[in-house]
């Protein structure tokens, strides 16, 4: 299975994850949440944020603002990326996905 085969499965899980807990990702074509990612996001961070929005955008049309803690809406939900998801511990080359009211980990 090749990366971006991996990581499109993980997104798609992510998604599904994320509305079991009522919250629209999308809505008639726009963004109901956010993409955040640290101040000072690492390759990998950035990386992972433009996977999860070209592939939400290819699906839905929608496109995800990508944007940092200091000026992500407080009216939109969140899907956290890397650090910005606080302080996770995750090992090298793995990955959590959490869900939360207006939040996905």
């Amino acid at each position: 299975m090749s990366v971006k085969m991996f990581f499109k499965l993980i997104c798609f899980q992510a998604l599904l994850s994320f509305t079991a807990h009522g919250l629209v990702i999308v809505e008639n074509g726009s963004a109901r949440v956010q993409i955040i990612i640290p101040e000072n996001a690492n390759p990998v961070e950035v990386l992972a944020a433009k996977e999860m929005k070209n592939f939400v955008g290819r699906a839905t049309g929608a496109e995800l603002p990508v944007v940092t803690p200091g000026t992500a809406s407080p009216e939109k939900g969140k899907i956290l990326i890397g650090r910005a998801a606080g302080k996770q511990s995750v090992a090298p080359n793995s990955f959590i996905i959490k869900s939360a009211p207006k939040e996905l980990i």
